[in-house]
């Protein structure tokens, strides 16, 4: 094996041994960020399918140094199957590239677990960045919460996507150990301004939220605050783009309040046409518990539209009290939300909605996450 070489191993989890996708591609996008600032590294995912052989291919992906293993699912032992691919696959790039300097572990279970046996064999530092609602949530088993104290225990720094998450790290990591925040990357060239938005205020009021249908992003909370719209005379329109468990009992809820003329449901739509289409609105909405992080609030802003959404979720990381890209308050009555709707509906303009997505690219973009990921993992 070659000596050691100035280039780090990013591993991440596209797809986890349950079968399920990672959400997002916050991995490629934070490997994008490092390009963009000159750090060399190479990233790994380990996937399952119906391939008998594992093979580890090269992917063609933008300028990202990239690397899949694909590998079959087998029925019982899928957790320590993905960990064996994963190490295989590292060691075949330690032999083609040197050991790295350093490897970044998207999300503590999986790709942390990798992490701490590489160390334990050759002696390669590690760090964390976490992502996963499951931590903020404590939805994991005792052998798993074992593995996760285990693998922060060892990394030589932690770091979690938003202020919210890194303090649900708490009990996890080493008592006095500070937990860093380094953001997901912003979708800076798939959502764009709409410059051909009407900010004429004498046609309906369009509000949207996108979201996963799931209990705490509590989006029937959403439809009083139409219903109060339209008892204050107000003619507005309310989409909602998603899909999941709530789907049905959101459907039944419009249908009693007799808002089917008021509120779409849309169904989970492709992330282009997402793009494509959320400029046009006036303001996003949303009731959410919480959020990991909240990229959703980071696409609306990109395309130019104010938030409106609940404090504390993921969302004080983005706003920073920068009043002119929405509101983050958990106590907002129906009334006080809709007078915030109506101040950003009325005072809205072309040249606040370049503010609001300059803002992002300027904290959020490819270089500012890329100089501070470049930070993170020169230990």
């Amino acid at each position: 094996m070659k000596e050691k070489n100035n280039w780090s191993l990013i591993i991440a989890p596209a797809i986890e041994p349950s079968g399920r996708k990672a959400v997002g591609n916050y991995y490629l996008e934070h490997s994008e960020a490092l390009n963009f600032v000159g750090e060399r590294h190479c990233l790994l995912t380990v996937e399952f399918s119906k391939r008998k052989i594992p093979s580890l291919a090269k992917i063609n992906y933008k300028s990202v140094n990239y690397y899949k293993l694909t590998g079959f699912r087998p029925r019982v032992f899928g957790y320590l199957f993905w960990c064996i691919y994963c190490i295989s696959a590292a060691l075949y790039l330690f032999v083609k590239e040197g050991k790295p300097k350093v490897i970044l572990a998207q999300r503590g279970l999986l790709s942390g677990t990798v992490a701490f046996w590489i160390n334990s064999i050759f002696g390669i530092p590690y760090v964390i960045i976490e992502h996963s609602s499951e931590v903020m949530e404590e939805n994991y088993g005792s052998r798993d919460r074992k593995r996760l104290l285990r693998a922060y225990k060892r990394a030589s720094k932690i770091a979690a996507v938003s202020g919210p998450l890194a303090l649900s790290l708490v009990n996890l990591v080493p008592q006095g150990r500070k937990v860093d925040i380094i953001p997901n990357v912003a979708p800076v060239n798939s959502f764009k301004l709409d410059y051909d938005h009407n900010f004429d205020t004498n046609r309906p009021l369009k509000l949207v939220t996108v979201s996963n249908l799931v209990p705490n992003k509590r989006v029937e909370r959403l439809i009083p605050v139409i219903k109060g719209f339209i008892d204050r005379g107000f003619d507005v329109r309310l989409d909602i783009i998603g899909d999941g468990p709530e789907y049905k009992n959101l459907e039944k809820v419009i249908y009693r309040e007799k808002l089917q003329s008021k509120v779409r449901l849309l169904g989970k739509l492709n992330h282009e046409v997402i793009a494509e289409s959320l400029g046009r609105y006036d303001c996003f909405v949303s009731k959410s518990a919480y959020e990991t992080f909240g990229v959703v609030y980071l696409e609306a802003l990109l395309c130019g539209v104010p938030v409106i959404t609940s404090a504390g979720t993921g969302s004080n990381d983005i706003f920073d009290g920068n009043d002119f890209l929405g509101v983050t308050d958990s106590n907002l009555c129906i009334e006080d939300f809709i007078k915030l709707v109506k101040s950003y509906w009325y005072n809205d303009s072309e040249d606040s909605r370049r503010k609001r997505r300059q803002y992002v690219l300027s904290k959020f973009g490819y270089e500012s996450v890329g100089r501070t990921l470049k930070d993170f993992i020169n230990i």
